[in-house]
């Protein structure tokens, strides 16, 4: 093992891991069959400053107190981390919205992979929730 540069470490970093997500439930069902296609996405790593900017968009200020906003708390994250193959978003900033009414199953299963890769445990979101 050797030691980081500081030229290595300041590189532009586009190999953030991707993994595959089952969201079957949000394709079209076969008109024939009413079966639905296996369908996925693909969901990545995230930076250090979209992590803060998450976290930022997810606190209120209400009088003298931050609160935690649940709005579309959920969504928020699909817009950040669903992804291509090659890891380019396939949501906008906007998205959030729609995807907030879609079933819980397949946000269920992007939440739950955005934890996985990115470290953000079950207490980060009870510290969020908290302050």
């Amino acid at each position: 093992m050797t030691l980081l540069t500081r030229d290595e470490a300041l590189k532009p970093n586009n190999h953030f891991r991707i993994e595959q997500v089952d969201v079957t439930e949000w394709g079209d069902p076969d008109p024939v069959t009413g079966e639905r296609e296996p369908k996925f996405v693909f969901v990545r790593q995230i930076s250090s400053a979209e992590r803060d900017a998450l976290e930022n968009s997810v606190i209120i200020q209400k009088r003298n107190k931050q609160i935690f906003d649940w709005k579309n708390y959920r969504a928020k994250i699909a817009v950040l981390v669903c992804c291509d193959e090659a890891g380019r978003p396939i949501f906008k900033p906007g998205d959030e919205e729609y995807l907030g009414n879609k079933s819980i199953g397949p946000m269920e299963r992007i939440h739950n992979m955005h934890k996985k890769l990115n470290s953000f445990s079950d207490e980060d979101e009870e510290e969020l929730v908290k302050n």
